[in-house]
């Protein structure tokens, strides 16, 4: 039988849920796949995609998808947000996914160093972080949706095999 275990979420997102999702997905990783190190890590990868969905979106509903396969762990998530939101963030999310790793290194020092922040957020640290702590793929679709608002699905991938222990 194929290894893969499956989450999934459909509603309001708080602080308290995420929270509470954070400690779920550890406690799941811990009982299900033993040889995983670095969880933390990994369920920091779905916080980040959640906050942004919490964050940027226009208070509907989220859904949320994580799932892991042999060797892979997929998070997607889907929010509903304003056109600047959704091409922002997709435009973000090109750049850097086409940034060397070092490029990356370099550009989330820098804005750590600069304290590049303003009122809405960390000017894309929590991507760039994604990026830097190991995922290999990073995606932001956006759509526009009937009523002028537009569905941004985030997705992150992530080979198992950089976050296991050698046994």
């Amino acid at each position: 039988m194929e290894k893969s275990h499956h989450f999934t979420y459909e509603g309001n997102l708080t602080d308290d849920l995420r929270s509470f999702m954070c400690t779920t997905l550890k406690q799941a990783m811990s009982d299900n796949e033993p040889a995983a190190k670095r969880i933390t890590k990994l369920v920091g990868f779905a916080v980040e995609l959640l906050d942004n969905a919490q964050r940027y979106g226009n208070g509907t509903k989220v859904e949320f998808e994580w799932k892991t396969e042999e060797n892979e762990l997929m998070i997607i998530v889907k929010n509903v947000s304003t056109e600047q939101n959704a091409r922002t963030l997709k435009n973000q999310a090109e750049r850097i996914s086409a940034l060397q790793i070092t490029e990356i290194e370099a550009e989330y020092k820098s804005k750590l160093m600069n304290q590049d922040f303003n009122e809405s957020g960390g000017a894309g640290l929590g991507l760039l972080q994604i990026m830097k702590n190991g995922a290999s793929n990073l995606r932001i679709n956006v759509q526009e949706m009937n009523n002028g608002s537009w569905m941004c699905v985030s997705s992150v991938l992530v080979p198992m095999n950089v976050f296991k222990t050698n046994i």
